[in-house]
């Protein structure tokens, strides 16, 4: 391996014990795991009001509030009886539909980041929530890496040259079966069939790559490399998890209609196994 290529693998690797603070406690489940939430929201939520109101003061604040109020309507129908699961998405698209007209520019993302911290809040505290985002977070790592190794290794065509010039479609692949063969040992949960498991590495790997190629052209369209400079060799919280941003309201919406359901077991018990 090249020594720019170890140095930067050095840094990403001491990088991610930064989250392991937040992962315990999303990890540990009930109020803790709403805690953990808030504070990898409240980073991301940060890093959407720098970026995209970098110019204007205001503005940052409006991003940085709205993002962040997409975590706490989803996290509230579950603190209070007082407000419905519809009443939380019907309040969030009223919230979204008025920023829009003073946001246009930033629409899209800006409804990707409330729509997946709601999400995020949702999952958290639904019952068996936490495992499967916990799942979800081990097969969009194991994609990351399996893309980022056999990217190096393999080269090839560009997935989307203008978008993300380091990109090939053989990190693409890699990092979809990556995300399959991490997932496949779950079988012995006895929570979700093989063919469930396999459709849920290709279905997590395609999206958080999408996920990852809206914030690549983001960053591209503001001119900037990193999200922030917030971890080292990682660049911000929302470098990565800018995957989160496509699948998990996605997995949600799959969640409240029945397609996927909730792992019915103690978090305990993967550890244990």
């Amino acid at each position: 391996m090249a020594p720019a290529a170890s140095h930067e693998l050095k840094y990403r690797i001491l990088g991610s014990f930064l989250f392991l603070p937040i992962i315990i406690l999303i990890g540990s489940g009930g109020m803790l795991a709403m805690i953990g939430g808030a504070l990898l929201s409240a980073g991301i939520s940060y890093e959407f009001s720098t970026l995209m109101g970098r110019k204007d003061a205001g503005e940052r604040h409006i991003i940085g509030s709205l993002t962040f109020t997409g975590y706490l309507l989803g996290v509230l129908p579950f603190m209070t009886a007082d407000i419905s699961l519809l009443g939380a998405v019907g309040f969030l698209a009223v919230t979204y539909l008025a920023a829009f007209f003073v946001i246009r520019r930033f629409a899209f993302i800006l409804f990707l980041g409330m729509a997946c911290l709601f999400s995020l809040g949702y999952l958290i505290s639904m019952p068996g929530g936490v495992v499967l985002i916990l799942l979800v977070a081990l097969a969009i790592s194991a994609c990351d890496t399996g893309a980022y190794f056999s990217g190096r290794l393999i080269g090839g065509p560009k997935l989307a040259p203008h978008i993300s010039p380091s990109k090939t479609w053989s990190g693409s692949c890699g990092g979809i079966i990556a995300a399959i063969l991490v997932l496949l040992p779950v079988v012995t949960l006895e929570v979700y069939p093989v063919a469930m498991l396999i459709i849920g590495g290709v279905v997590i790997a395609a999206l958080s790559q999408i996920g990852d190629l809206i914030e690549s052209q983001l960053k591209r369209r503001l001119g900037v490399k990193d999200s922030s400079r917030l971890i080292p060799g990682h660049g911000g919280f929302l470098d990565r998890f800018d995957g989160y941003l496509t699948v998990l309201p996605v997995l949600a919406v799959l969640v409240a209609m029945g397609v996927v359901g909730l792992p019915d077991i103690d978090i305990t018990i993967i550890f244990s196994r």
